[in-house]
């Protein structure tokens, strides 16, 4: 028989001073549970034997509770590893994806880098060919300027000959005709044939194809020669136009407008008389 309460206090004690050594984050307060545990065992059991037993069973019942707890974790943090393994391979899988669809990027990058150096290279042959066309386009055009002057100089010369000619058959004598060049106030004015008398001025255009720029050009020299070189002017004044080719309705103007018109040498508006309306 167990003698007092203190007895039985004290073998409640010791068994869960037991227990708490192997799971002492469940027993925080041991004083209140074993007043209550001997509480409650007082009204059931008499004997030291039945006590003993019947704290065999209740540790019995704590060890299945803990294994049972215990397969529950473990089955969680299996189910848990398991998880985490199917995340981890399916976060593999989509690495791995990924991985190979840069590489089909960096591969279309790289065929594009090509085809891109290979038209720049078509581009830059082009322009060397162009660059080349241009160069001979340049020395075509140097070498046309340079026939243009010369036939300029060739026509200027033969209109000066073939004016004097027709001048001295009509009686008119004019010692020299050449080139005028006159610049003032930035304004420059070039004449291709000039020459004068006391009572004649002669101011005319020698070109191989005639436009009508020409006649323009012609009306130009005059005016500017009436605002800057008065001098060169006599009271009547022979303007001609010579020229190898011709446009259609040339000859017209050139009747209309009074001007000494040669084509080739031939007189098509004849001095004559353009000296009758002067």
């Amino acid at each position: 028989m167990i003698s007092s309460t203190q007895e039985l206090k004290e073998m409640v004690r010791k068994v869960l001073l037991e227990l708490q050594k192997e799971s002492p984050e469940i027993f925080t307060n041991l004083d209140a549970l074993t007043d209550a545990l001997v509480k409650r065992l007082e009204k059931y059991f008499v004997t030291k034997t039945e006590f003993t037993e019947t704290i065999d069973k209740l540790m019995a019942k704590i060890d299945a509770r803990f294994d049972a707890m215990q397969k529950e974790m473990d089955r969680r943090f299996e189910e848990s590893n398991r998880r985490f393994e199917a995340l981890q391979k399916e976060m593999d899988r989509r690495f791995e994806e990924m991985n190979k669809r840069f590489e089909a990027m960096d591969k279309r990058f790289e065929a594009l880098q090509k085809e891109m150096d290979r038209r720049f290279e078509l581009v830059d042959k082009r322009f060397d060919a162009v660059e080349g066309r241009l160069d001979s386009v340049v020395t075509r055009v140097v070498q046309l300027e340079n026939t243009v002057s010369h036939l300029t100089g060739t026509v200027e010369e033969e209109a000066r000959d073939t004016i004097k000619y027709y001048l001295n058959k009509e009686g008119i004598t004019i010692s020299e005709l050449s080139n005028l060049q006159i610049t003032k106030d930035g304004i420059a004015t070039e004449i291709d044939v000039y020459g004068a008398n006391e009572e004649y001025c002669v101011i005319g255009e020698a070109t191989v194809n005639l436009t009508s720029h020409k006649f323009d050009q012609l009306e130009d020299a005059i005016k500017n020669l009436k605002k800057y070189a008065p001098e060169k002017l006599r009271p009547k004044i022979i303007r001609v136009v010579f020229a190898d080719r011709i446009y259609s309705g040339a000859e017209e103007r050139a009747r209309n407008e009074n001007i000494w018109f040669i084509k080739m040498g031939k007189e098509l508006v004849p001095l004559k008389e353009v000296l009758q309306k002067l």
